[in-house]
């Protein structure tokens, strides 16, 4: 495809669809910072009423809710893969075992640090108070980042219901439409 092969109007179509798509996705990050998704159902819900509906949207929206979880699940990894090399590293405790990556964020800080400094190379009191600060801020921002990856995952859930139920509706209003104006037989 050449530059003269795109008109005018599809590459205003284009733009538009960019625009909406950034504007949805900075709604919605203010509302994972917020902890609250009504704003930006509210804000898909007016572009699916539109007829018609706007699926280009909301395609192009679980794309960049796709990539938000992606990147929301690497994050919550790191923070859990930069405790474990810290206790593997500087204090020869292998502590992965005890440490589920699905369910880091529900960790028993208590039991960890019981479990180092039973196993561990002269862990000192003063590097067990450190240890529990940083298992205290792993664990926190673990919590906060498995709460918006379910946000992530409920919205992208509910986007993909509202495209498929659009997709199906819009299909049969003109797969009906084509049928009306053939001729019988």
């Amino acid at each position: 495809m050449t530059d003269s092969d795109l008109d005018p109007l599809s590459l205003f179509a284009m733009a538009e669809l960019n625009q909406l798509r950034t504007q949805a996705l900075d709604l919605f990050d203010r509302c994972l910072a917020e902890n609250n998704l009504a704003p930006i159902v509210a804000f898909i819900e007016r572009y699916i009423q539109e007829d018609p509906p706007h699926l280009p949207l909301l395609r192009e929206f679980t794309d960049g809710l796709h990539q938000r979880l992606l990147s929301l699940r690497a994050y919550q990894f790191d923070v859990r893969q930069r405790v474990l090399q810290i206790f593997t590293d500087d204090y020869g405790v292998e502590i992965g075992p005890m440490l589920p990556a699905n369910a880091y964020h529900l960790m028993k800080i208590t039991q960890v640090l019981d479990y180092a400094r039973k196993r561990g190379k002269d862990i000192s009191d003063d590097d067990l108070l450190i240890l529990g600060k940083l298992l205290e801020a792993s664990v926190k921002t673990a919590g906060r980042l498995q709460s918006q990856i379910e946000m992530v995952d409920q919205l992208q859930m509910l986007v993909q219901d509202w495209l498929k139920a659009l997709n199906a509706t819009v299909g049969r209003r003109y797969w009906s439409e084509d049928e009306s104006n053939a001729p019988i037989q």
